[in-house]
């Protein structure tokens, strides 16, 4: 741009600008055409501008999304729209190590059955894995060296005028534990069904999961009373219930992890129960190896602030409540897991249901979410995460696959995460939320959970917020090519220019990698 120009470069006349009256060739300006001076000035202002365009020209130009990032996002808290606050990112990467059972998902056995070649195909290795377990289940977990988290079976209680809740209390807890006991006696480590089966050498069930949500209606149903008394009433058989589970299965497999509370998340109703239940029995602190929630925030994305009636809160402010919970009753370090989550697709775009379209995403928003989910698990330290659901069920449209097997936008963008970063250890951010960008550098890994020899790392790129042009800095040679590849698994082959790639972040998920395992600049942070 030129300066002011002192009084001889004075600007011209208004009647000198003024557009030429049709039919008439613009006459050249007397103002300039009367100073020599000017006529400099002019052809100085020529030049640079060409000079600026000249270098605009060279800019490296824009890689987008070969799948067009949207004209809109999922809307954030009106009531605080800035991103959750997230944990000290050095604590985080203290301790990551790689993940092979991060990618995980939520089942029963006739779903896992119906649609278990599509499974494979995704790459889903760990599954939370309900209803009636038989030795055909068992059978095919082996044979697909899946890996199985089993959820405690219970008999739902409904408090009635006249019978004794003591009772119905020790009538649920005995059968709970008696469930826990056959099973385990059958399909355990040391199971007599293996003992039969001495061909299938894989033992799927790794895990004891506490009963589904018991702070809401799954354990005790709702009734006439008002409900801080029902909830009061689920929190005290729960203090009860959990230790009793827990040392049930200890008994029979005492190397294996007991992940306790299993808590129903959705309006932060998890934070309630796990105070409840530590404050009601001290005790509780030795009865889990871990902790299980469900943070539902939908359709608000992973990384923002839900709105409620009550207030607001977050997958990460949730999880550091948690946190500050246990350590108050002297458990630090407990692993936690996301045993459901998820987000719905309304009735119109293929949901199973109709139902309240304002708690819905569109199919490719959700599939975006899910694979963000993941991510933000690991930079939250969450190691394993199983979303809600194969298909739509309990008036649940976050199904991956249509009733018929049908693949959604979900199940797609998981297989892509899964194939480019398996077995992800975090190694990196290079943008932790700054103006809504994500941007984090993983090492995939093998199926032991080790690093895979000679792996480049990878870098998942999204912006919660919208759009944003965004520079990655690269290490590699000039002239090698780089791989940028979409949610959806389509991927281009680029070139870095002059050491950085210029990326369209936006919330649809980016994968940038090469075949150089030194390709990303060390130290590097993406350029907003």
């Amino acid at each position: 741009m030129c300066d002011a120009a002192p009084s001889a470069f004075a600007a011209p006349p208004a009647a000198d600008l003024a557009p030429a009256r049709a039919g008439h060739r613009r006459a050249f300006p007397g103002w300039l055409a009367v100073s020599p001076f000017r006529s400099v000035a002019l052809a100085i202002c020529i030049t640079g501008a060409l000079a600026l365009s000249a270098l605009a020209e060279e800019e490296p130009a824009v890689i987008k999304s070969t799948l067009p990032q949207p004209a809109a996002v999922p809307a954030l808290s009106a009531k605080d729209p800035k991103l959750a606050e997230l944990p000290p990112l050095t604590e985080i990467l203290a301790t990551a190590r790689h993940q092979p059972y991060l990618y995980g998902l939520y089942t029963w056995k006739g779903e896992y059955k119906k649609h278990r070649e599509s499974i494979r195909k995704v790459g889903w290795n760990f599954f939370r894995i309900g209803g009636p377990l038989d030795d055909e289940i068992a059978r095919l977990l082996s044979e697909d060296k899946a890996v199985a988290m089993v959820v405690t079976q219970i008999r739902k209680i409904t408090r009635t005028e006249g019978v004794d809740p003591a009772a119905q209390d020790a009538e649920l807890i005995k059968g709970a534990t008696e469930k826990i006991t056959a099973f385990w006696t059958r399909y355990g480590t040391k199971g007599t069904f293996w003992a039969e089966n001495p061909h299938l050498t894989h033992r799927p069930y790794q895990v004891q999961q506490s009963n589904n949500e018991p702070n809401f209606q799954y354990m005790i149903a709702p009734d006439k009373r008002p409900n801080a008394e029902i909830e009061a009433d689920r929190y005290r058989l729960m203090a009860t219930l959990q230790p009793e589970c827990y040392k049930a299965f200890k008994a029979i497999e005492p190397d294996l992890p007991f992940m306790g509370f299993t808590a129903g998340g959705a309006s932060a109703g998890d934070i309630r129960y796990v105070k409840a239940v530590h404050e009601l029995n001290p005790e509780t602190t030795r009865y889990y190896d871990g902790l299980c929630t469900h943070p539902y925030v939908a359709p608000t994305p992973p990384e923002g602030y839900a709105d409620r009636s009550w207030g607001r809160y977050s997958i990460a402010s949730g999880l550091a409540e948690l946190r500050r919970i246990m350590a108050a009753h002297g458990r630090t370090n407990v692993p936690v897991w996301y045993s459901e989550g998820g987000w719905e697709i309304s009735h119109k775009d293929g949901g199973k249901y109709n139902l309240d379209d304002k708690k819905a995403v569109s199919p490719d928003m959700a599939a975006a979410c899910y694979a963000r989910y993941y991510a933000y698990s690991l930079r939250l330290g969450v190691e394993r995460v199983t979303p809600m659901f194969i298909t739509d069920t309990d008036n649940y449209n976050g199904g991956f696959f249509l009733p018929d097997g049908t693949w959604r936008p979900a199940a797609k963008a998981v297989q892509t995460m899964i194939r480019l970063i398996p077995s992800p250890r975090l190694i990196a951010a290079l943008a932790d939320g700054d103006n809504g960008v994500f941007a984090y550098a993983f090492a995939p890994g093998d199926a032991a959970g080790k690093p895979a020899p000679a792996a480049p790392p990878v870098v998942m790129l999204w912006n919660a917020l919208g759009t944003r042009i965004v520079t990655l800095p690269v290490a590699a040679p000039a002239g090698t090519k780089l791989r940028v590849t979409d949610m959806l698994g389509a991927t281009q082959e680029v070139a870095a220019k002059d050491g950085v790639l210029r990326l369209e972040a936006g919330p649809y998920p980016l994968y940038i990698t090469a075949d150089a395992p030194t390709w990303l600049a060390k130290d590097a942070r993406m350029g907003l």
